[in-house]
């Protein structure tokens, strides 16, 4: 029997249903979370009391998450998140525990607590106690083999009844982990002049080599500025990273390109923003089918295809650039990871305002396979840019597997 909203639960029906409830919260899947906890704890003494007003998405979100009354639920996902991940521990519990009278869930697209009970609580007063032998009443064979499958079915193949957007399908991998997510920003080399400048500069008119530039550079007093300065796309995706990432109440670092290690990205889900200057972008995306060289993106599969900004020169700013995102579920780190980084700081900026606008992510992703959200995924795209602000873009090459 399925209580029905409206239909509160007697003192009886009440009591069997809070003690299922603190059976869960004790239980290996809920017991590492604490969120999980209170949203369940929070929504099934709710419904028993009859407290429609606050199941809904923005009550909830004012009482467990310290959101105000105007907060903006579409660009918000906490609750969504935290109500998916209840639901995803919830279908694993049962999976491995039988429920003693009732079972609790929590259906998709609701925050109502629904209660499904085992044997109809009359039958279980009309039966009296149980006996001392601790004997439990069971799910008939076949509906606990069909409750067991449809509790796995849900687990691998999360969001497919959930109403997930592509915005949360994306996210999710790095949402999902315990450790903080890390911001991982380039490291331009920027080079300061002395202040005065040397007397005598050099007269000759050849091109120094390489290892000859340097002995000029020390000669003049150049003196090279590491980890000060970040580029202006970087800072501002990696602001609005920040952003998202504090508006879902999940812990981050940001850290400077050559202040990460190898070991930090393997304990850590990471976001890597930029290329040239940031080696692990250069370093992990030798790995993928898309990759950048000098100025331009390459495709390994098909030699010859290459995206490219023409005319790259001292002084020159380009009317348009080309972006790369890369989004890996367990690869070169082990931990799921994002790369997002352009040919010149437009893109990086561009490819930073796509993956914080769940409008702009869905349309980039509107030609993706239907099962994309389980797979690694690399887009590539093109932005026209205005004085230094990119457009809108769009995707010209993608690859999932």
């Amino acid at each position: 029997m399925i209580q029905m909203p409206g239909l509160l639960p007697d003192s009886r029906q009440r009591k069997r249903i809070l003690d299922e409830l603190e059976r869960i919260l004790q239980s290996p899947h809920f017991r590492t979370s604490r969120r999980s906890q209170q949203f369940l704890r929070y929504v099934v003494e709710q419904t028993l009391d009859g407290h429609d007003d606050q199941l809904k998405e923005r009550a909830i979100g004012m009482a467990l998450f310290d959101r105000p009354p105007d907060y903006d639920t579409g660009e918000d996902a906490a609750v969504r998140v935290a109500a998916n991940e209840v639901r995803k521990r919830l279908a694993q519990h049962y999976v491995s525990t039988a429920p003693a009278e009732v079972r609790i869930g929590l259906p998709p697209g609701s925050y109502h607590a629904e209660f499904v009970w085992i044997t109809p609580p009359e039958e279980q007063d009309s039966q009296g106690a149980a006996p001392e032998s601790g004997k439990r009443l069971w799910l008939p064979a076949a509906a606990l083999a069909l409750l067991t499958a449809t509790a796995a079915f849900l687990i691998l193949r999360p969001g497919l009844f959930r109403g997930e957007t592509a915005f949360e399908k994306f996210w999710g991998p790095l949402l999902g982990t315990r450790r903080p997510v890390l911001i991982c920003l380039a490291h331009p080399r920027v080079y300061l002049l002395p202040d005065p400048l040397p007397e005598k500069p050099r007269t000759e008119k050849r091109p120094l080599p390489p290892g000859d530039l340097l002995a000029e550079l020390n000669r003049l007093g150049v003196i090279e500025s590491a980890d000060q300065y970040v580029g202006v796309g970087d800072a501002l995706t990696t602001a609005r990273l920040a952003a998202l990432f504090a508006g879902r109440n999940k812990p981050f670092q940001i850290r400077i390109g050559s202040d990460v290690s190898f070991a930090d990205l393997r304990e850590s889900a990471a976001v890597l923003i930029g290329a040239y200057s940031n080696r692990w972008t250069m370093q992990m995306n030798t790995e993928y089918r898309f990759f950048f060289e000098r100025y331009s993106i390459v495709d390994r599969h098909q030699p010859g295809r290459v995206w490219r900004v023409e005319n790259m020169r001292p002084g020159y700013r380009s009317d348009e650039d080309y972006f790369l995102i890369s989004r890996i579920l367990t690869g070169y780190s082990g931990e799921p990871l994002v790369m997002a980084a352009g040919i010149t700081h437009a893109g990086t900026q561009a490819a930073g305002e796509l993956l914080t606008n769940p409008a702009v992510l869905e349309e980039a992703l509107r030609g993706a396979p239907a099962d994309w959200h389980g797979k690694n995924l690399q887009l590539v795209l093109h932005c026209k840019v205005v004085g230094t602000t990119p457009r809108p873009p769009r995707v010209v090459a993608s690859h999932f597997w």
